[in-house]
């Protein structure tokens, strides 16, 4: 599985992406929403977003409504991850947007 990984911090973009090969998933990583939609573009065979949601530029939320509103990603699970937007709030925010799921990383 090819997983979109999108985090602003860099070395928990490495840890994730050890972490997900240890799995046997290939990893591609960016370092907020605009990149990843940048990625999107370029990469046509992306299994899955796995997004925090706080990040420069474009943030996780707004990535995830631009994905759910183009209908070449609508389809693509995207999984949420926060140490800071934490709770039932944000996992219903974000389910709200289209999230196939929401993980308190605290």
């Amino acid at each position: 599985m090819r997983i979109l990984l999108v985090d602003d911090s860099s070395p928990h973009r490495r840890l994730l992406t050890a972490l997900f090969a240890r799995s046997g998933h290939e990893t591609l990583t960016a370092p907020d929403g605009e990149a990843a939609l940048a990625v999107l573009e370029k990469e046509m065979n992306v299994d899955a977003v796995v997004s925090d949601v706080r990040m420069p530029k474009v943030d996780g939320f707004q990535l995830c409504r631009t994905i759910r509103n183009d209908p070449r990603w609508s389809k693509l699970p995207f999984i949420f991850y926060s140490g800071i937007f934490t709770g039932d709030p944000a996992k219903t925010f974000g389910r709200d947007l289209g999230a196939t799921a929401y993980l308190d990383a605290k």
